[in-house]
């Protein structure tokens, strides 16, 4: 509604709803990369985790790759946070790369 069709060239999402993969797909550039972050103890985030782990696919996207998030520096000093006290577990955080 808001882009041109083609328009955008990356997306960086955390913890998106896997329907937000639908909703942006014809704003997208060609070979566009969307990246993912997310914990698995967020289920939209775990959706499309489990989704991604059964195939190299998921809707019209295909996954360039997906691993631990490896933001040490990040992780140390306790970045990624539940709310403002609880820290993430890091071995729960994740990246997901797609690409159009």
């Amino acid at each position: 509604k808001y882009f041109k069709e083609g328009a955008i060239i990356k997306v960086e999402v955390n913890n998106p709803r896997a329907y937000f993969l639908l909703e942006i797909y014809d704003k997208l550039s060609k070979d566009c990369e969307i990246v993912i972050r997310g914990n698995t103890s967020n289920s939209y985030f775990r959706k499309i985790w489990t989704v991604v782990d059964n195939s190299n696919k998921i809707g019209k996207y295909s996954v360039k790759s997906k691993s631990d998030i490896a933001d040490k520096f990040a992780l140390e000093n306790n970045f990624y946070r539940c709310n403002h006290v609880t820290s993430i577990p890091p071995n729960s955080l994740k990246v997901i790369r797609l690409i159009k």
